[in-house]
């Protein structure tokens, strides 16, 4: 459903191994969605404090959190 390429990934995972914080995550959401200027965000985000409507992707080194209300506007992204 979400996918990134090998290099974003291992650039992200260094981005992660750089926080002091070991319980963060990449919160990816999607604004103004449906819209012709839809807009991907990316936030670092504490797993712990994400509502229960966000699925987990596990990729190396972190993950990513999106909340299923934006699953449509992400699908074989």
């Amino acid at each position: 459903m979400f996918s990134i390429t090998e290099e974003a990934e291992v650039y992200v995972a260094d981005l992660f191994e750089q926080q002091d914080e070991k319980d963060l995550g990449l919160k990816v959401d999607v604004e103004k969605a449906g819209t012709p200027v839809a807009t991907v965000t990316f936030n670092f985000c504490i797993k712990s404090d994400l509502p229960d409507t966000y699925n987990e992707f596990p990729f190396v080194g972190f993950s990513a959190f999106i909340d299923e209300s934006n699953n449509q506007f992400l699908s074989d992204s």
